[in-house]
């Protein structure tokens, strides 16, 4: 699992800005003709490559650059969007424990002598693990 995994779940990804433009994605940074502004430690997402489309933390602004936490597939692309995020810590404290306890995810509940908790709805999934955790920043879905 991972952070595109559970803000596609809430189907909330806290944007601020979006832009659609030509980027080109080397290494770990990418390389484009930015209008918003943005800042070290913001996580960003990128839609509409054929390789990189994922969420990914920035370490690093210069002008017309932005490094990012990880590698990309080198690509270059016409009409790529990045959109700026503004994810709430409590969430990405949140993620950070589901990712990091992958383990809990099929633990339905424990007891300890007359503690008992239930984690979620029965069945396994982190989606149904953590959906209580989850529902206060999930968005409604429109069809």
């Amino acid at each position: 699992m991972k952070l595109i995994d559970i803000l596609e779940e809430i189907n909330n990804f806290f944007i601020v800005t979006t832009e659609k433009k030509s980027l080109t994605l080397t290494a770990n940074t990418i390389i484009g003709d930015f209008a918003e502004t943005y800042v070290a430690g913001q996580y960003i997402r990128i839609a509409n490559t054929i390789l990189n489309d994922d969420v990914y933390k920035i370490t690093n602004v210069a002008i017309g650059t932005i490094t990012i936490d990880e590698t990309f597939e080198i690509e270059t692309v016409e009409n790529g969007v990045i959109q700026g995020l503004a994810i709430p810590n409590s969430l990405l404290k949140l993620a950070n424990e589901m990712m990091e306890d992958g383990h809990t995810a099929s633990i339905e509940s424990e007891k300890v002598s007359r503690y008992s908790v239930v984690y979620g709805e029965s069945g396994g999934s982190w989606q149904k693990v953590y959906r209580y955790s989850l529902d206060r920043y999930r968005k409604l879905r429109w069809n």
